[in-house]
């Protein structure tokens, strides 16, 4: 597999080289390639198998595939999506949460956060060649863009605080009530235990 990957990128080096004058140094490419590959190795904390499926989910995170992720009380909430899409919910935060912190990254997918507009969150999104998108219609594509919810008092300072950070990808704050989301919830398991 890895020596068809090499011929494969050396074909293609020498037709951008004859065709558009453009030189890439195939070994440095191959080299480039395989840190990714060891990379997203470590990040999802399993090797790929490409004889089966390139597709990974973990409980808090996607590669090539796709996901729905739910706040925790009391773990490491780090959800990460990478090449797929996903949905993360954080309108079931307890009123009784210590102070939170939430990772969300996407790197070349996208991701859709769902918020409580009551439940005091502050967000700070960063994007590279991506789109990090607020509730109330701002957007990043490149730089940092901060956005607190209507719920969040100016003197006190936010429970739950969100870093997310998108590159060539999108990431949406979508503002639901907690009901919503639970019918939602309800609606789609129904669906599929009619299956």
């Amino acid at each position: 597999m890895i020596v068809g990957i090499f011929f494969l990128l050396f074909g293609i080096s020498i037709l951008l080289r004859i065709f558009f004058g453009w030189h890439i140094p195939i070994f440095r490419t191959f080299f480039a390639l395989f840190l990714i590959y060891l990379g997203i190795k470590m990040l999802v904390g399993r090797s790929l198998d490409f004889s089966s499926s390139w597709r990974i989910k973990t409980a808090k995170s996607v590669v090539f595939d796709q996901g729905d992720f739910h706040f925790e009380k009391n773990t490491e909430n780090h959800y990460s999506t990478v090449f797929g899409s996903s949905t993360v919910d954080l309108t079931h935060i307890p009123n009784d949460a210590s102070a939170e912190e939430i990772h969300i990254d996407t790197v070349f997918g996208e991701t859709k956060v769902l918020i409580d507009p009551k439940t005091p969150i502050q967000i700070r999104a960063s994007a590279v060649f991506g789109e990090a998108k607020m509730p109330e219609g701002d957007s990043v594509v490149f730089g940092t863009l901060h956005f607190k919810t209507p719920g969040a008092n100016p003197q006190e300072a936010p429970r739950v605080k969100v870093r997310a950070n998108v590159v060539f990808g999108s990431i949406r704050f979508v503002p639901v009530s907690a009901a919503a989301s639970s019918n939602t919830q309800k609606a789609n398991t129904d669906e599929s235990d009619d299956d």
